[in-house]
């Protein structure tokens, strides 16, 4: 992964962000499960959405991680409701 990418990666983590590097050939990319949890913290869940979302997720997505993507110029995308996709904006 290059330094951005990396950067992303490890803030994340330190958080307790369920993420892990991509085991295909693209390797300058990451994916966030969101299927599992490495702390007390939801931070992904597909189905959390709508007026029943609570206010601290986007999609499904919890704020603070839009917030650490953001800052980098990067964003996750949903590839499936187990794996939320990093890229560049």
């Amino acid at each position: 992964m290059d330094a951005k990418m990396n950067a992303a990666y490890s803030e994340l983590f330190s958080m307790g962000v369920p993420v892990y590097r991509s085991p295909n050939l693209d390797l300058n990319k990451f994916h966030i499960n969101g299927d599992t949890t490495r702390s007390d913290e939801l931070w992904a869940d597909y189905y959390l959405y709508g007026p029943h979302a609570e206010k601290d997720y986007t999609f499904g997505v919890h704020n603070d991680i839009i917030k650490v993507l953001l800052d980098r110029g990067m964003f996750a995308e949903w590839n499936n409701p187990e794996q939320l996709n990093v890229n560049y904006i």
